[in-house]
């Protein structure tokens, strides 16, 4: 039995021994409990209790002691449901992160994608915190959390029960650490109770288009995209495209991708950007297969056909749609910012000095695009996303939001390119407004909150 999730304020109280395992809680959540003892829940701990109703409506008074052990502040607000007799406050969100983008909270220099996450939170009343491969203690069920301390007004640490759902953002490790990300991982997915708000933290670029491409309706959207495994490959997909991308099937943010063009004359222009725009010119296919091992080494690459997409001052041009679940599971999207590409760039990612603009108003700006007109573009844009979405759900699990890239060709053609699990919404931060940004950053929370029964 389990009623609706209420807001409620966590105010700790000196008690004496005796009475320390008893707690406080509005007379209308006290009427809802059927026995003298419940269990206390908070992420993956529990506490046996006694209680007493308050005068108030929305708080709920704690011992010190029990406060401690069930990583609980002062002044918390906080979401509380009553399941099957237990109190339950949370959810406990874990969010996994590298070690890196820990250091940088506890220096005070968090990323702005976990301040807006925290700064979301303060609508949503989760119970979050930050956590990376050092900080998991499994035997006494316990993480040494980060978060954002508000009475000192910093970011701090100290002791969180185990979480109940994961958010999987961990990246960018070292091959020892992803060796320990992947047994931490492991031992958390033992837990069966355990909720993902991202079902994969990361997408293999091949098995997702083997997967979508199953899909007759998916099809039209998908550019041409084959495995490398030999140079006669490389043969094959320039019998049907001159200009080709070769991409790492694990990469992102744009690393890894390279661009290469067969000229007229048998010679192949390639390049790529790390840092700065990276160029080569190679006269022969054995010489483009020798630069393609040096640069990818043994990852596992792909090969797919390049789209001819729309331009501008010889500038290419993708998007990045944010596309999530809400607090009642529906599924959205939320924006759909317009990347403009360096000159000669191959990439169109920020990080390589690309420039963001909110989809109508590119279009608007520098297509003269009619208002009508781009409404049914994006309506024809909403659907591909749609289908991409519950067709990577269906192969994967269920997931709170993907970034999904996207282009338009010259024709007007929509296509897929790939999609994110767990993408940074740089570009939306770029270019979008203060409330769509916030909304962006709720929606997983409040989709956290729904999987789990608040």
């Amino acid at each position: 039995m389990s009623q609706k999730s209420i807001s409620v304020i966590i105010k700790i109280i000196k008690v004496s021994s005796k009475d320390d395992m008893v707690i406080t809680l509005p007379e209308e959540i006290c009427n809802s409990l059927k026995e003298p003892v419940a269990k206390l829940k908070v992420g993956m701990v529990e506490e046996s209790i006694k209680y007493e109703s308050n005068t108030t409506d929305n708080t709920v008074e704690i011992s010190s002691n029990i406060a401690k052990a069930l990583g609980l502040s002062q002044g918390m607000i906080t979401n509380l449901v009553i399941k099957n007799n237990k109190v339950c406050l949370g959810p406990v969100m874990g969010i996994f992160v590298n070690r890196f983008a820990i250091k940088k909270m506890i220096k005070q220099e968090p990323s702005f994608r976990y301040t807006e996450l925290w700064k979301a939170n303060k609508d949503s009343n989760l119970i979050p915190y930050f956590f990376s491969i050092n900080d998991v203690d499994f035997i006494n069920k316990r993480i040494n959390g980060t978060y954002y301390n508000e009475e000192k007004q910093i970011w701090d640490q100290k002791s969180f029960p185990l979480l109940e759902i994961l958010y999987d953002r961990g990246g960018g490790f070292s091959k020892k650490q992803k060796a320990m990300s992947k047994y931490i991982r492991n031992q958390l997915n033992l837990n069966k109770n355990l909720k993902k708000l991202n079902a994969r933290h990361y997408f293999d670029k091949w098995e997702v288009y083997k997967h979508l491409v199953q899909h007759e309706d998916m099809k039209p959207y998908i550019p041409f995209t084959a495995l490398y495994r030999e140079p006669y490959d490389l043969i094959e997909i320039f019998d049907k495209s001159s200009t080709i991308y070769i991409k790492s099937c694990c990469g992102s943010n744009g690393r890894e991708v390279v661009r290469v063009i067969k000229s007229g004359d048998k010679s192949y222009h390639l390049s790529y950007f790390h840092e700065i725009l990276v160029e080569y010119k190679l006269k022969s296919l054995e010489e483009l297969v020798d630069k393609i091992e040096t640069i990818f080494k043994k990852k596992k690459i792909i090969l797919q056909s390049a789209i001819d997409v729309i331009e501008l001052d010889g500038r290419n041009i993708d998007m990045r749609a944010t596309v999530q679940r809400n607090g009642s599971g529906e599924l959205g999207i939320y924006s759909h910012p317009v990347r403009l590409g360096q000159k000669g760039c191959p990439i169109t990612s920020t990080k390589s000095g690309s420039t963001v603009y909110m989809f109508d108003d590119f279009f608007s700006k520098h297509y003269n695009y009619t208002e009508e007109y781009i409404t049914e573009l994006k309506t024809k844009v909403d659907e591909m996303l749609i289908k991409s979405y519950i067709y990577t759900e269906k192969a994967y699990g269920s997931f709170g939001e993907l970034g999904i890239d996207f282009a338009i060709d010259k024709n007007g053609n929509i296509w897929f390119i790939e999609c994110n699990a767990k993408p940074g919404k740089d570009s939306m931060y770029l270019s979008y407004d203060k409330d769509t940004i916030k909304r962006a950053f709720q929606n997983p929370l409040e989709y956290a909150k729904y999987i789990c029964g608040f």
